[in-house]
């Protein structure tokens, strides 16, 4: 009797041991770009902030306020991005490298790039003028 249960014990162990070594390996999907973005960090030539660091600047002096940017898709082809108070739309086109490229609807003009990597999206605007990263909100 023993024996049985010592078996079954070593059995279950070893079960538990297969179970997450196979999930060790399990690659990170990314999040599609249609995901709802949380701001957390933005980068540029002379400067970098992360949110908390956005919003305690923004209380120090309420009437110059900028708004924490914001990124959302619509859909698969269309996405808006606030930054610095204005609204900019953009075209959606999604490049064969795995990264989506971001154009001005009405001319064509590419203004961002965007690689996903697992629930990150990082935002590069025009030639690397600045680098915006969101975080997907679960």
């Amino acid at each position: 009797m023993r024996k049985t249960i010592k078996l079954a014990a070593v059995f279950v162990m070893m079960s538990v041991v297969f179970l997450f070594a196979g999930c060790a390996d399990t690659p990170v999907e990314d999040a599609p770009i249609t995901s709802t973005w949380h701001f957390t960090y933005i980068e540029s030539d002379d400067m970098s902030y992360t949110e908390q660091e956005w919003i305690s600047i923004n209380e120090l002096d309420p009437s110059e306020a900028t708004p924490i940017p914001e990124f959302r898709c619509i859909d698969e082809e269309n996405c808006v991005l606030q930054f610095n108070g204005n609204e900019h739309e953009g075209v959606i086109t999604h490049n064969n490298d795995g990264t989506y490229s971001i154009a001005d609807p009405g001319t064509g003009q590419i203004w961002g790039t965007v690689t996903i990597e697992g629930n990150d999206l990082h935002l590069v605007l025009g030639n690397n003028t600045a680098r915006l990263d969101f975080s997907k909100v679960s």
